[in-house]
């Protein structure tokens, strides 16, 4: 492949014969490092410049496989994303190819729509936060099966507490946030100094345990105690922040979630 920003990436691909959409008549499918590639033939097309003569129509498509291994995943996320922005594919394939290869021009962005792009780029976003966990705790993750925005904004999260120590935000709004069963809430204020509990995990697979504490003016007050304790934090100052600064991997047992809105 080549993509207009010069770069030429290539991938060895075993594909296998499967069944082929309404209108193709010959479908083959492989995967690389969980990015999945299929080639649509259909011998029988009418040649695009209305001359006689035989032509064979061709299709290259894309998807993910979520089960994948985070870490490899970012692999197949590469290829996946050259593929996207490719304006140029050689096929080198001489079981299927009469003259063992084809070159394929393509206009910028043919391979991509809007919608690929953006399930590509929170995939990427996941699988980031995904190995670098599995680096920190040494537990295997796989993609989950939805890339929704709840899991990129966390895993956002979660690779910058891993890479940056802390992230801090500034509050313009009133803010919640649950703290553990065992927390002391007759004094809310006091929980805005620090309570530390683990982030909520990314397609049921453990994050991190963060201290979530409060810097700058604010009130607090204790809004629910079931099923969860709730705190209600309103800024009263331009300049105060939420702080979540990173305290280690999860335990086995240890489960939870941190998220506050």
């Amino acid at each position: 492949m080549q993509t207009d920003a010069g770069a030429t990436p290539e991938a060895t691909i075993a594909l296998y014969r499967i069944p082929s959409p309404p209108g193709l008549s010959i479908s083959y499918g492989g995967s690389f490092h969980g990015a999945l590639l299929f080639l649509d033939l259909n011998p029988d097309a009418p040649r695009p410049d209305g001359q006689p003569g035989p032509w064979t129509a061709s299709e290259i498509s894309g998807g993910l496989d979520p089960g994948t291994d985070a870490t490899e995943m970012l692999i197949g996320l590469g290829f996946a994303m050259s593929l996207q922005r490719a304006t140029h594919i050689q096929l080198d394939c001489p079981a299927l190819i009469a003259e063992g290869s084809v070159g394929l021009d393509l206009e910028p962005g043919a391979q991509s729509t809007p919608h690929a792009d953006q399930v590509l780029e929170r995939a990427a976003t996941i699988a980031n936060a995904l190995a670098a966990l599995t680096r920190l705790d040494g537990r295997p993750r796989t993609l989950p099966d939805a890339v929704g925005d709840g899991y990129v904004a966390l895993a956002d999260m979660v690779y910058r507490l891993l890479t940056e120590g802390e992230v801090r935000v500034t509050l313009d709004a009133p803010y919640r946030f649950s703290v553990p069963d065992e927390t002391d809430t007759s004094d809310p204020e006091a929980a805005m100094r620090g309570v530390a509990r683990p982030l909520a995990p990314i397609g049921g697979q453990p994050t991190v345990i963060a201290q979530l504490s409060i810097e700058g003016p604010a009130s607090a007050r204790l809004v629910a105690t079931e099923p969860q304790q709730i705190i209600e934090v309103t800024p009263q100052s331009e300049n105060t922040q939420t702080v979540m600064t990173l305290v280690g991997p999860v335990a086995d047992d240890a489960t939870g979630d941190c998220a506050g809105g």
